[in-house]
């Protein structure tokens, strides 16, 4: 039975029932606060490298019996490695990703089962769907290149090697952690309470870890979908494909905005790989049984014949809640740093 049109025992279904939704938005937001500040790691190991008095200059200077200033010059070889940012740089973003599951994986009540979830169903119309997806994705990213352009980041020239690098963290790595965090369990346990919330609260986070204005907007619309995928299928898979579909297409765009058009050998594999992805989709649906029931009717059957959660407590619950006040405040101070 799709776990999201199960019916909770009568019992819970009061008081006990919002003090669970409330701790569990509260875990989330925890969750989502420990995922921001893990940003920051990547800086503050570069930082602790380049220290000239630091803790780790003394240790290496007497694990490889050197001088203090051949140990801190050792150190900040090692920092300006092109190698070793890439390798720090995909640590951290599993860090990043891993840790805040963990804790909301331990944490939640609503816990969700099984937590990676692959073998999905076909929804209605799988077809329109993609479609729809990628259509409304890629309007609003072109939108908001016209709007939010000048405020991307510049993040200089791609070398082949940190093209490898980034293909694997932007194509590979995010979309599988991204898609296990935030439908895996941040969707999933809070979709047991409110399904409508659930979707549109975990897009909004979603977005916003992204931090940049175009990827914020990006993210809540991509999220959306990704959510709904992942109630239609019963399955983390399908949004694991589109997310890496999209990012393959826009990690091979911006590599040729990048250099300059120097790079157009890297856009054939990178295509394919789109094709290939596009197609697992495809074939996904093609071997599953139809949707039992289509996503904005669920809420209308009998197990949830009347909102269980109000408007209004939703808002309290997340004004309420001093992880979303932090949340805030170290999202505001970051793209202040980012854009300072």
């Amino acid at each position: 039975m799709n776990e999201f049109n199960s019916a909770p025992p009568e019992a819970v279904v009061s008081g006990g029932f919002r003090r669970n939704f409330r701790y569990d938005v509260n875990i989330v937001m925890l969750s989502s606060l420990i995922m921001l500040i893990c940003v920051f790691l990547d800086d503050f190991i570069m930082l602790a490298l380049r220290s000239e008095n630091g803790f780790i200059v003394t240790l290496t200077s007497l694990l490889a019996n050197v001088t203090r200033d051949e140990a801190s010059g050792m150190l900040v070889r090692l920092a300006d490695s092109a190698a070793f940012q890439n390798i720090c740089g995909i640590a951290v973003q599993l860090i990043m990703l891993l840790f805040p599951a963990l804790i909301a994986g331990k944490a939640l009540i609503s816990k969700p089962k099984p937590l990676f979830p692959l073998a999905a169903r076909l929804p209605e119309h799988p077809f329109a769907y993609v479609g729809m997806t990628f259509g409304t994705c890629y309007t609003v990213n072109v939108i908001c290149s016209l709007l939010f352009g000048s405020f991307y980041p510049s993040i200089g020239s791609l070398a082949l090697g940190d093209t490898i690098f980034g293909f694997i963290s932007v194509v590979i790595i995010a979309p599988i952690f991204e898609e296990f965090v935030f439908r895996g369990i941040f969707f999933r346990s809070l979709a047991k309470y409110d399904r409508i919330f659930a979707v549109f609260f975990t897009a909004a986070v979603f977005g916003l870890i992204h931090r940049e204005p175009a990827s914020v907007i990006n993210g809540f619309v991509f999220g959306i979908f990704a959510a709904i995928a992942c109630a239609e299928t019963d399955s983390l898979l399908m949004g694991i494909m589109l997310h890496m579909t999209n990012n393959a297409l826009s990690f091979a765009s911006t590599s040729l905005l990048e250099a300059g058009g120097g790079m157009l050998i890297l856009l054939i594999p990178l295509s394919v790989f789109s094709v290939v992805m596009i197609s697992c989709v495809f074939v996904m649906f093609i071997n599953r049984k139809t949707a039992e029931k289509p996503f904005f009717t669920i809420q209308k059957h009998v197990a949830y014949a009347t909102p269980r959660i109000t408007g209004g407590y939703k808002f309290i619950t997340l004004i309420g809640s001093i992880w979303s006040w932090f949340f805030i405040i170290l999202l505001a101070y970051s793209i202040k740093l980012l854009y300072g």
